[in-house]
């Protein structure tokens, strides 16, 4: 770009010509990721316990109801919203390192003191102290931002929710299994001292786990080539060719200002859910929640995060190449409607019908919107980054994390204390609180529309007329395709009843071992053909797959022995290498212009068999018995599941067919090496970061904006689902133990393709964050954005227990304002991420 684009120019436009993807710098880039995931075990770790901690320590005299009005959760992030700029901006100067260390340190210290707090205060002062000490996780984001290019970001921005997940998941799951061990390890902690700091145990545990990660190190802030003179930055909205840092007032341009909105937004609300779910798990029925016991709750949100990582590290990246930041981010924020609105549905069903089947089904679903949700942070960290200039990255993302750590530290409170509220005052039903939020939802999703304007550039560059895809080949490849989810998931719909007459009954570890099978040999052999195929040709590789696949589909209907089974599946794993083939094949036959058109049949095509496979394994078994005038015989009764694999194995066969007299073979020559595995750090720089006034242009506010908008409902699910499961169903929750939440939260991470959606934007956004920020400045920028995510993470939790147990207590909507606020809320959010660019903004040059 040069100084005549504006605010119009698209601030995340792709190039014209596709440039070769740099490698990541897999050894820094994998420290990285270990230092950060003591930052969600540590900070998790207490939400399957909180709630009853504050009720043991009689602060609310014995009144349940009033639970949501202490909630802790936002200390931390309201105090890490003091000093997360200042940290980052410190970054800038004198490099990331002695900034994570202070960081970690001060983690580990203070969950030491938490565990050993027996009153109010003493808890208040160690939250207090882990976020004035932690200034990290605006540094991890500026870190990822050096490390990468173009190119690569996608890549590097979908690792930070993964691990995030993964922390988040391992942390309430220590939480909720370790505490309160004299009661549920007897034998190994009896002494006194348990009974006396019965919460000890797993801040013992996440401690300890964050200070063996400050053995880990990574680089200092490379240094930064000064531009020569004359030589241009890039961003539309800064002057040109200053070498020096830039003054915070010529930072706040609408591109930034917009980015740190919807980031702030975004951590507002997804703090906030975080706060009031396991305020909503842990509350009687007849307040609103679910009542489940610690280690239930723990399970559920260790299954939440789990599931998150999941969807991140196989999707996130393809996503954004596929569909475009601003997209995922939309789509991220889109699940807050649906979240908060289901909280007063499961509660009302709670209360009238008991917590059934449907209401486990219902939590299901808002562990899979929350998960969704989370993909908005990477999109809008890659606004928030393209918004920037390179030499004041760090200065932005300090702005922004300062933004979003003051609405994280409003969102716990204010949710949790209106949970109290509408509970106390019976509040429209007691559900007040989400009504709030859902209005709040509404509102973050008209700023993240605000983004509209940036779409294009003021002249529409030329592009590639795309080239027309090879119909035939392309449905050959589909046919192949289809094959695989009929061979693997045909048998479900029989599975346990042919386990049992095989009187294979000995426990469930046979068989879950035993679906594994075909998944595990085929994955031992995929790399392999895949490899095979690219010396030979694709089309040998699918001919024997499917050979393979309708060979054994036979042996499998003829099986009568447990080991028969074993084998005939371990066949169809064998000698199945089509899975990567064929995306090998589809590779082969596109170009850049059409290759993203056809990749997005895969998931149809599965999804078409994954449907049809269980369908004709449950309609055509037994067929004896269902179909006695066409299948008699003793055959058919001797073997009751052949007629289902026998019709797959027929398909699979045809399509042998197809294959072998219709496909043109597509690979013509030995795959390369891969390149070295270097990135570079950082292009152009200056010599120190740009001043914050710099980097307050419209692309870092707009991605710190949706990132924070996104940051606050996601945490905000997080906190109000295990609060709705938690209380009563009398109030508006489902009466759970915590157990029984631990393994809600548990199942919830395993659902991650329908989870894909949250985590989608979580990722996304974080690129938007990224490309808006110029190299040198990371730091800042990625602090900002985190400290603002930071602070509204801090008010969600806090805001929707609130919310919740005002609406319970005052009847507020019936119980459920608090549902009814995060609705409106999500639709604001979703707002906030329109206003973000269909396509990346250029990345920042230092100026």
């Amino acid at each position: 770009m040069t100084g005549n684009a504006n605010e119009g120019t698209a601030l995340l436009s792709r190039p014209k010509l596709r440039r070769t993807r740099t490698p990541l710098p897999k050894l820094q880039l994998s420290v990285i990721m270990l230092i950060q995931i003591s930052e969600p075990i540590a900070s998790q770790s207490i939400y399957p316990y909180i709630n009853q901690l504050v009720s043991e320590l009689d602060i609310t005299g014995g009144d349940e109801k009033k639970v949501g009005y202490y909630a802790c959760e936002s200390l931390f992030f309201l105090t890490e919203s003091m000093t997360v700029l200042q940290w980052s901006r410190l970054s800038d100067r004198v490099g990331r390192k002695p900034i994570l260390l202070i960081g970690l340190f001060g983690s580990g210290t203070s969950i030491f003191l938490f565990g050993l707090s027996r009153t109010f205060w003493g808890l208040v002062v160690s939250r207090c102290l882990c976020g004035l000490l932690n200034g990290n996780i605006g540094e991890y984001n500026t870190i990822i931002g050096d490390l990468t290019d173009k190119t690569n970001r996608a890549e590097g921005f979908a690792f930070l929710p993964i691990v995030w997940a993964i922390g988040a998941s391992v942390g309430p799951l220590i939480g909720g299994n370790l505490q309160r061990p004299h009661e549920r390890f007897p034998l190994l902690f009896s002494g006194k001292f348990w009974r006396e700091f019965p919460y000890f145990l797993p801040c013992l545990v996440t401690g300890s786990l964050v200070f063996l990660s400050c053995f880990l190190t990574t680089p200092g802030k490379s240094k930064r080539r000064v531009l020569a003179e004359g030589e241009e930055g890039t961003h539309p909205d800064l002057p040109q060719k200053r070498k020096g840092p830039k003054p915070l007032r010529e930072l706040l341009t609408f591109p930034v200002l917009i980015s740190i909105s919807n980031y702030v937004s975004l951590g507002f609300l997804n703090t906030t859910l975080g706060a009031l779910l396991p305020l909503f798990l842990a509350m009687p029925v007849e307040i609103g929640g679910l009542g489940l016991p610690p280690p239930k709750i723990g399970l559920i949100l260790s299954a939440y995060g789990l599931a998150t990582g999941l969807f991140q590290i196989l999707f996130f990246a393809r996503m954004i190449h596929r569909w475009g930041e601003k997209r995922v981010y939309l789509n991220g924020m889109l699940t807050c409607l649906p979240v908060f609105g289901l909280f007063p549905i499961i509660s009302l069903i709670a209360r009238n019908y008991g917590v059934n089947s449907v209401v486990y089904s219902l939590v299901g679903c808002i562990l899979a919107l929350g998960a969704l949700q989370d993909t908005a942070f990477g999109a809008i960290f890659m606004f928030l980054t393209a918004s920037a200039p390179k030499s004041s990255r760090g200065s932005v993302n300090g702005i922004s994390q300062t933004s979003v750590a003051l609405a994280r530290a409003i969102g716990p409170a204010m949710s949790t204390s209106l949970f109290s509220l509408s509970v106390q005052h019976n509040l429209i039903g007691g559900y007040m609180v989400y009504l709030v939020f859902f209005l709040l939802s509404g509102l973050a999703l008209v700023l993240a529309n605000e983004t509209t304007s940036l779409l294009r550039p003021n002249s529409s560059p030329t592009t590639t007329t795309p080239t027309p895809l090879p119909k035939l080949q392309l449905a050959i490849i589909m046919l192949v395709q289809v094959c695989e989810p009929l061979t693997s998931q045909s048998i479900y719909p029989y599975i346990n009843q042919l386990v049992s007459e095989l009187d294979i009954t000995g426990g469930d570890q046979r068989k879950v071992g035993y679906y594994a099978l075909f998944f595990i040999t085929e994955a031992i052999t995929v790399f392999q053909w895949s490899r095979f195929s690219d010396r030979n040709g694709r089309k040998p590789v699918l001919l024997v797959g499917l050979i393979g696949s309708a060979v054994s589909m036979v042996c499998f209907g003829l099986s009568r022995t447990f080991w028969a089974l074993v084998v005939s599946r371990c066949l169809t794993g064998l000698l199945n290498g089509n899975t990567g083939v064929m995306k090998s094949s589809l590779m082969d036959v596109t170009d850049s212009s059409n290759r993203a058109k056809g990749f997005a049949y895969f998931p149809l095509i599965w999804a078409t068999g994954a449907s049809l496979g269980p369908f004709i394994g449950g309609s055509l078994s037994t067929p004896q018995k269902r179909f006695p005038g066409i299948f008699p015989g003793t055959f058919w009764a001797k073997f009751p599941y052949f007629l289902p694999c026998l019709v797959v194995s027929g398909f699979v066969f045809f399509s042998f067919v197809v294959v072998l007299l219709l496909f043109k073979e597509v690979a013509t020559s030995m795959s390369r090496p891969d390149p070295e595995n270097v990135a570079r750090t950082c292009p152009k720089s200056v010599n120190g970061p740009l001043p914050i006034k710099d980097l307050v242009v419209f692309p870092i506010l707009i991605s710190i904006s949706n990132y924070v908008a996104l940051a606050f409902l996601n945490i905000v699910l997080a906190a109000l689902l295990p609060l709705f499961l938690a209380m009563p169903i009398e109030i508006g929750g489902l009466g759970l133990p915590p157990n029984r939440i631990g393994l809600i939260l548990a199942v919830y991470g395993l659902k991650y393709p329908v989870e894909a959606a949250i985590d989608w934007v979580q990722g996304a956004i974080f690129m938007f964050v990224t490309a808006s920020t110029p190299t040198s400045s990371r730091g800042t920028v990625n602090g900002s954005a985190q400290g603002f995510a930071s602070l509204s993470r801090a008010i969600g939790p806090a805001l929707s227990t609130s919310l919740f147990s005002f609406s319970v207590q005052h009847d507020i909507l019936g119980g459920y304002a608090v549902y009814a606020l995060f609705f409106v809320l999500s639709v604001f959010a979703l707002q906030l991420g329109r206003q973000l660019p269909e396509d990346m903004w250029e990345e920042v040059d230092d100026i």
